[in-house]
Parts: structure tokens; sequence; C-alpha cells
């Protein structure tokens, strides 16, 4: 076929989409979803390589529709299941949303009831107070949302089009991240996986924050990488923003953001090292080492006190999951939670078993749940991916070390907090979704080397 028809064949086929997608929507945020996809299409087809570019434009156009008509049929099911949601029997105006996971109806309800109070509209006290300014559950995405329905107006369909976009766009960045450190092989494999994994999926055709964090993070790993490869200071300032939209997004923990700070500082200042030893300007690891023994003599105080803070905030945070019910574990002796706070053994003891309920929960012999039956599945594939995950860790670092580090540093950030943290079994399975790309992607590294495809490029000849 000609190449020139069959380029033309594949416009006309994403034009037929967009305009099949603005007349099941009927809504000018469905409009301005449409809109910016088209945006990133047009992106797309500036790509120079044509294998590269058709393989990028057929995937994003697939996961997008996909997304598209999935979100259509849940939301359908929910509404003749009855699965609706509103606070009319408390007293709330009569807004109403269909929802597969409660908490996406609940950030769909608080973000229409937020705009309305934008407007000016009258509310009565229980949606004023109780639903608007309640700072519980509060997260920057309600507020994302709400500006969407502030401009566009209400839609039940049209805003679950925002996670469809954002969860089909993660799956470009997952490709070129993995592309710009191992090659297209191994990009292409985690590409295809990042963009139907199976809970991945499900979050991104629902009002969950979840998948606007997940696209937040790897866009910051991903100019990380981008600056290490180009040294252009731009790809700073967008991961240097991307850490402060994870904080605003998520607006659960303050401890999440100086995590990623610390992350950021540490990882730029082994670069700093690497290279300057690599470059034999061993000079300034004097004022190096003078600077770091007056800040440990100086502030090792108020090191302390922070880490025993971090310890304290989070054995509370555990209580606090345990104390509401439901499908919980317990990361201590139950005895230990009539004290006040632990010590350093119990703090260890709870992060080293937290790793293992944020890595193999549901316990497939612990299932007591519908829910957790419908994970099987899954839970068996995630078990798979996690002993391929790590085989592939250790040869990314092997043969590319500088660019694998950021990974491998947030993979463990990211599980500690959460295995700090956690208690709640469903939560911690969907929270955990943040590791799930990363996991992919050295997953894909390990089993492109097994087969015997990975042509993996050398930092040796990056730097030449």
């Amino acid at each position: 076929m000609d190449k020139k028809y069959q380029g033309e064949k594949i416009f006309i086929t994403i034009l037929a989409g967009i305009i099949l997608g603005f007349f099941l929507t009927f809504s000018p945020g469905g409009l301005f979803i449409i809109f910016l996809a088209f945006i990133t299409i047009l992106f797309i087809r500036r790509i120079p390589d044509s294998y590269e570019r058709n393989f990028i434009l057929k995937l994003f156009i697939f996961a997008l529709l996909a997304r598209f008509f999935f979100s259509l049929v849940t939301m359908y099911l929910a509404t003749f299941t009855d699965k609706i949601l509103n606070y009319t029997s408390l007293g709330s105006p009569n807004y109403s949303t269909p929802y597969i996971i409660d908490d996406s109806g609940y950030y769909t309800l608080r973000a229409i009831f937020t705009a309305d109070y934008w407007m000016g509209k009258p509310l009565d006290w229980y949606t004023r107070e109780a639903i608007v300014k309640n700072a519980y559950g509060f997260s920057g995405f309600i507020y994302a949302l709400a500006a969407f329905f502030y401009l566009f107006g209400y839609s039940p369909i049209s805003s679950r089009l925002i996670n469809c976009l954002l969860g089909s766009v993660t799956v470009i960045l997952i490709y070129y991240i993995v592309k710009n450190i191992f090659g297209p092989k191994p990009a292409r494999l985690s590409a295809i996986l990042t963009a139907f994994f199976p809970s991945m999926f499900l979050w991104s055709i629902t009002n969950l924050k979840d998948t606007s964090f997940i696209f937040i993070v790897y866009l910051m790993i991903w100019s990380i990488i981008k600056f290490r490869i180009s040294k252009k200071y731009y790809y700073i300032f967008i991961a240097i923003f991307s850490i402060w939209l994870q904080f605003v997004i998520r607006s659960a923990y303050n401890e999440l953001l100086l995590f990623n700070i610390g992350v950021f500082i540490f990882y730029f200042c082994y670069l700093f090292i690497a290279n300057s030893i690599k470059r034999k300007k061993f000079y300034f690891l004097i004022p190096l080492f003078f600077i770091t023994i007056l800040l440990l003599f100086f502030e090792i105080g108020k090191l302390n006190h922070i880490l025993e803070f971090i310890k304290q905030k989070s054995f509370l945070i555990h209580k606090g999951v345990i104390s509401e019910g439901g499908s919980c574990y317990y990361l201590l002796p139950r005895e230990l939670f009539n004290r006040t706070g632990i010590n350093n053994l119990d703090f260890f003891n709870m992060i080293v078993k937290g790793w293992i309920h944020v890595l193999f929960e549901p316990f497939p012999w612990k299932i007591s749940s519908l829910p957790m039956l419908s994970s099987l599945p899954q839970m068996i594939f995630w078990y798979i991916l996690i002993f391929y995950s790590f085989l592939g860790m250790g040869i990314s670092l092997r043969y590319n070390f500088n660019d694998s580090l950021i990974l491998v540093l947030y993979l463990f950030v990211m599980v500690s907090i959460l295995a700090v943290t956690g208690g709640n079994i469903g939560t911690i399975f969907r929270l955990r979704e943040v590791i799930t790309p990363t996991l992919i992607i050295f997953s894909s590294v390990a089993l492109m080397n097994i087969f015997g495809s990975l042509d993996l490029q050398l930092d040796s000849k990056k730097e030449k």
C-alpha cells in the first residue's frame, strides 16, 4: 500500500474517531478534551521516524478510544444497576452521578458542589460547610474537576475523559523514558503493557486522582532523564513543577513532597560527583567534605527531630487507618497500638512488613470478599511482574546505572512511604499503582534480555 495513502487512511480514521467522540459526549467539556487529544495527535505526527510515529500514534489512539468506550459502558452499567451516588437525603442539591468505585463518585459530587460555590449558587449549610469547605478528603484533583465543571458545566461523560486522555498520554511518556535508557524494543513492550494493565486501565476510566498522579510522576522522571541526556535546564524546571504538582494532587502527606525533593537532590548530587570523578576533578571533594561535617555538627539535632517526627506520624497514620475498619492489616503487634509512639526497632519492623503488604496484597489465601476475588487474575500476573522486575532492575543498573538509578530511587521511596502509612488492603491495591509502570519497565528489560533481543544502550556509548 502506498505510504501516503496509508497515512491519509490513518488520519481519516483519527478524524472519524474524534467526530464520533464529539457526538457521544454532547458537551463543551468533552469537545475540549477531544481538542487536546487532537493536539496530541498532531505532535505525534511530527515524530520524524515513520516506524516509531506509526507505533505511538496507533497505540495512543487505540488506548484512548478503548478507555473512552469502556468509560461509557461502565457508566451505563452503573446507571442500570442503580449505582448512583447523591447527597439529597442530607439536604444537598439534587445532583447525582453514576459510579463504579465509591471514591470516584465522592470526588465528582464534591467537585460539582465546589463549582457551584465558586459561581455563587445558593447552597444549603450542609453542602457548603460539610462538603465544599471540609478538609477531609481534600485534594487538588477535586479542585481541578471543579474548575472543569465551572468552565464547561457538569457532564458525567466528559469529566471521565480527563483521565482517559492522561492515561493515554502516560503511555507515551513511558515509551520515551524506556527508549532513552534502553532502546526502542523494551520501550514498545513497556508502552503496550502500561496502556492495558487492568487496574491502571480501570482507574483511568473513572474520576479518581490516581491516573493524574501517575502521569505527573512519570513526567518528572522523563524530564530528569531528558536533562541527563540533553543538559537543557528547562527540563529541571519541569521536574520541579512536577514534584509540586504531585503534592497538590495527592494532598495526603507533607513527607511525600520532602521525599521527592530529597530524591531529586540526591540524584543530581550523585550525577555531579560521578561526572567529576570520571573527569578526575577531585578538588571539589574537599569543600564538600567540610560542608558535610559542618551540617552534621550543627544540624544533627534537627535531623533526629525530623526523623522522630516522621516515625511517630507514620505510626499514627497507620493507627488511624486500622481504626477505620474494613479489610485491614497490622504492621505491629496489636498490643503496641495502645502506645502513643514507637521505638526505632518497631519502626524498622513496620517498614519491612509494610513492604511485604504493599507488594503482595491482597494475599490469595486471605481472600474474603467478592472484590478481592475479582482481583485474583491480576494478582497472578502481578506476582510474575514483580519477579521479572527485580531481575530487570539488576540488568538495568548493570548496563545503565545513571539513568536507571532515578527509577530505583523513586520505587524505593514510594514503596517505603506506602509501607509505613498503609493499612487498608483496598487502598494499598489502588495507591501502589504509582509504581506499576516502573515494575513494567524493569520487567520489559528482563523479558527482552531473556529472549535475546535487548539492545541495551550503555552509558559509555551515550557519553561519546
